[in-house]
């Protein structure tokens, strides 16, 4: 089933985002593309709260569409009515375009202009079913979290799929304990724990060791939507992120992570082949804390680690004092 979708109102970034999530959806051989017009549209895609959600609910009046309204505080009673939680991960827009496009392939009637808002609650009343033809099921969708809620939302589910350990063999009590202190004595805890997200897996592996050598503990992800995933279970001293990665970007990671207070101080640098100064003010802009180029060396990489774990130190000696 294809999806023709109509922006109304949103933001140019939200807009530059879903329009990379369709091209995303074209090299997997999803029909989806967006339409200037919303007489072409089969969906429109809205924000909540904005005059766009207002405008967008006008147009349903003469063009029949499905709705999707980024952020929506409420739960929605109108069954082609669907919301969309934030931040707008790849693969949680992916899912709702394609349970929206499984409706409209099954023959789920658009929005009729009979539904109407209740001006008090912001919910729809739809009209009654004709009594030859049973009411649609209504479709439960996600109430509007915060982006802290998602944080440990994610934090919870990836408790809940780790796998239970294997029992252990039975064997004399002293044996493990002798076992658990010599690994203490040969492997010391890390002073700090850094995640690294670049889809090259040279990339990975070199800074791999450069972390290594300067006593961090590491943890990757080959993209932006794995990364966020990672920084909503996990707590990490400094991330290295690199721009130009399939689906959302690195600009776009960094914004994300920016826009939660656990990851305002967190040192975050960009990696990127670029070298344009416009590619380095983006990454600013962004919220990054500083840029480094590939291919990436030894002397300078390590440089950039002594300034930001000298800053990192400097931060948590008066938590520490406090404490």
């Amino acid at each position: 089933m294809s999806l023709r979708i109509h922006f109304i109102g949103l933001s140019e970034t939200d807009s530059a985002l879903l329009r990379r999530i369709l091209d995303f959806a074209s090299r997997q051989k999803r029909d989806y593309r967006s339409v200037p017009h919303a007489a072409e549209a089969n969906l429109l895609i809205s924000d909540f709260g904005t005059r766009g959600h207002e405008q967008a609910r006008a147009t349903l009046r003469d063009n029949p569409a499905h709705l999707l309204i980024l952020g929506a505080g409420e739960e929605l009673s109108h069954p082609t009515e669907h919301a969309l939680a934030r931040p707008l991960l790849v693969t949680r827009v992916m899912r709702e375009l394609d349970r929206i496009a499984a409706l409209i392939a099954a023959g789920a009637p658009p929005a009729s202009p009979g539904a109407r808002v209740a001006e008090a609650h912001g919910e729809y009343q739809p009209e009654p079913p004709s009594p030859r033809q049973p009411c649609t099921a209504l479709i439960p969708v996600r109430r509007r979290v915060t982006a802290l809620a998602v944080i440990h939302r994610y934090a919870w589910q990836s408790r809940l799929r780790k796998p239970p350990s294997p029992p252990a063999a039975a064997q004399p009590e002293a044996e493990p304990r002798k076992r658990a202190q010599a690994h203490e004595t040969a492997t010391p805890k890390s002073r700090y724990r850094a995640l690294v997200v670049d889809d090259s897996l040279a990339i990975r592996k070199q800074l791999e060791l450069e972390l290594r050598d300067a006593d961090i503990a590491a943890d990757f992800a080959e993209d932006g939507e794995t990364a966020l995933e990672k920084a909503a279970g996990n707590h990490y001293d400094l991330i290295f992120l690199d721009i130009m990665m399939p689906g959302i970007d690195g600009y776009e990671v960094c914004r994300q992570l920016r826009a939660i207070p656990e990851w305002k101080k967190t040192p975050i640098t960009m990696l990127s082949g670029k070298t344009s100064p416009l590619d380095e003010v983006q990454g600013v802009l962004a919220g990054c804390s500083t840029y480094l180029t590939k291919p990436i060396k030894h002397e300078d990489f390590q440089k950039l680690l002594a300034r930001v774990t000298q800053w990192i130190d400097a931060v948590k000696q008066p938590e520490a004092d406090t404490s």
